[in-house]
């Protein structure tokens, strides 16, 4: 996460990472499902595309690390929240 900007970790929300033109990653509480992190996603900043709406990306093992052939990985700030990766 950016630290200059203060956000809770321990708050029950999701917070966008950094996003593309078709990628997203956020950071959501672990017990949220990966079918709440698109929605919410979706529902504080909708992609500008013809679905209009973000969904959790398969993992794909020619990606980039961090998320190459996984999607969800731990969060390194707080054990209770996990990293995704959408795409629109």
């Amino acid at each position: 996460m950016d630290n200059s900007q203060k956000v809770d970790l321990t708050a029950d929300e999701l917070y966008h990472l950094g996003w593309g033109l078709m990628f997203s990653a956020v950071c959501a509480p672990s017990s949220w499902s990966a079918e709440k992190v698109a929605e919410v996603a979706t529902r504080m900043d909708p992609p500008g595309t013809s679905a209009n709406q973000w969904v959790v990306s398969d993992p794909d093992t020619e990606r980039d690390e961090p998320f190459k052939g996984v999607n969800n990985i731990p969060c390194p700030d707080d054990c209770n929240r996990t990293h995704w990766l959408l795409n629109c």
